[in-house]
């Protein structure tokens, strides 16, 4: 007695402390879209996903630049020491001397044998089945927040049935109660209807703290610290009866929803083209290049002209001696600067390589079988997720058809449990049969309600995996 009258205690503070007006424990109720969204927006394979697209697209972009010519500078700088031969003039000199050279070079692909532009398919395709993966991603994570949502709206309701089967056998009790007083009931009766409402505020705590962990998964599901309360629909639409629905037709509807599936084609596409692009390094290359080049050297001079000088020579002619003078002219140098040796030792030039490949060490051939490879695995696992998506389909449909019969019989069970309490309690009240009876009566009654309940929750959820793979959408 004193137990049951402890768990009674317990279960009055409790509610007291949930009627307190605490403004900052305020649960917002939340439906289920909303719940997705925030969970696909806060998952972290999200975010891994969106990053992977990020690398794909760089890597499309960078492709496409290949068709473009590439421009590349350089400079260097020398010290030399002993006999070397000046850049600027070409010539030998011994002295030490300082130089510089700058230059600008570019190259373009004429031809490779169509790797660039396979390249830039294949980089396409690898998009592509990055955005497919990121839609699979969201899909599963929709399908994974509808099955804790659903664990949630199950442990609500199965809480509203908690209080009312509490209110049941408080009604009871105070019905046994007036009826012991009035001497039509034995005292040792009420003991039986007692230990009934002991159990039901029990019952009331367990399922409280059921609801409070479905609403914890929820927010750990989501990546949210708020607490929250899930919107418990009027009435749920139905779109997909398993019984009627063929599993063929499921599957077909699976294949062309399922963004693993055109993921995978994608992935076999880019294979396809990774052969195409090895199968071209076989072929001859050709490109096309230029070049522009200056020197500057310390040592550089600059020609500023020339100076006439008279020469004066003697010539002698049978010995006798003739004076004569020539003037020569002498060329003036001066130092180069910077910016006139840049300009003076300017040169550029462009040409034309063809690239011929006749013997590579099987390297081109390997390249050729390994991407084979790669294709073939690529074709296997696109057959492996459509083999898996098959046996999850059909266990799928299988689980469907199985959970509505199961809720038809639960049906049918809570209406003759409920009859037969119905009847019990009305012989109850005529005295016919006694507190221990009943009590029977009403087990029997919960579990029929808590067997539908569950009945009722599964059946929804496999029809909305059904809905998933026919690609309805998840809502309630």
């Amino acid at each position: 007695m004193k137990f049951y009258t402890m768990i009674r205690f317990s279960t009055y503070c409790l509610v007291l402390m949930s009627l307190m007006p605490w403004s900052g424990n305020a649960q917002e109720v939340w439906p289920l879209r909303k719940c997705i969204d925030t969970a696909i927006k806060n998952n972290l394979s999200i975010q891994g996903a969106k990053l992977n697209l990020q690398s794909a697209q760089i890597d499309s972009k960078q492709a496409k630049h290949q068709r473009y010519p590439n421009l590349s500078g350089s400079t260097n700088v020398f010290w030399n020491f002993g006999r070397t031969i000046d850049p600027t003039s070409n010539t030998f000199t011994t002295e030490t001397f300082f130089n510089n050279r700058v230059g600008l070079n570019t190259g373009m692909t004429l031809f490779n044998g169509f790797a660039i532009n396979n390249t830039i398919k294949q980089s396409n395709s690898n998009v592509s089945a990055a955005k497919e993966d990121i839609q699979q991603t969201q899909n599963d994570i929709a399908l994974n927040v509808a099955s804790f949502y659903l664990n949630a709206l199950f442990a609500k309701e199965n809480l509203a049935i908690a209080r009312a089967n509490l209110e049941m056998s408080r009604n009871t009790m105070n019905q046994i109660q007036t009826l012991v007083k009035s001497g039509a009931r034995a005292a040792n009766e009420a003991l039986d209807v007692e230990a009934q409402l002991a159990i039901d505020e029990q019952a009331l705590l367990t399922a409280e703290n059921n609801y409070t962990i479905a609403k914890m998964q929820m927010r750990q599901l989501m990546l949210i610290d708020q607490d929250i309360d899930v919107e418990m629909p009027g009435s749920v639409e139905m779109m997909t009866d398993p019984m009627l629905v063929e599993f063929d037709e499921i599957y077909r509807g699976a294949l062309s929803t399922q963004r693993s599936i055109a993921a995978g084609e994608y992935r076999v596409k880019s294979a396809d083209l990774g052969v195409k692009i090895a199968q071209g390094q076989k072929y001859p290359s050709v490109s096309v290049g230029g070049s522009l080049g200056t020197n500057y050297s310390n040592q550089g001079v600059r020609f500023d002209g020339t100076q006439t000088f008279p020469n004066e020579l003697v010539a002698y002619l049978n010995g006798i001696p003739y004076n004569f003078v020539i003037n020569q002219d002498v060329p003036i140098y001066s130092k180069a600067g910077y910016g006139y040796q840049f300009d003076q030792n300017l040169s550029y030039g462009f040409g034309f390589t063809v690239n011929v490949p006749i013997l590579t060490n099987y390297a081109n051939t390997a390249s050729i079988e390994k991407a084979k490879i790669m294709r073939e695995n690529a074709a296997l696992n696109l057959e492996t997720t459509k083999q898996n998506l098959k046996i999850t389909v059909q266990q799928a449909h299988a689980d469907a058809k199985a959970a509505k019969v199961k809720l038809q019989a639960a049906e049918k069970s809570l209406a003759a449990q409920q009859a037969a309490y119905d009847n019990a309690n009305k012989r109850f009240s005529l005295g016919a049969i006694n507190g221990f009876d009943l009590s029977n009566a009403r087990t029997r009654l919960d579990n029929a309600k808590n067997n539908l309940l569950i009945a009722k929750y599964d059946h929804l959820f496999r029809v909305k995996v059904l809905d998933f793979y026919l690609g309805k959408g998840i809502s309630l």
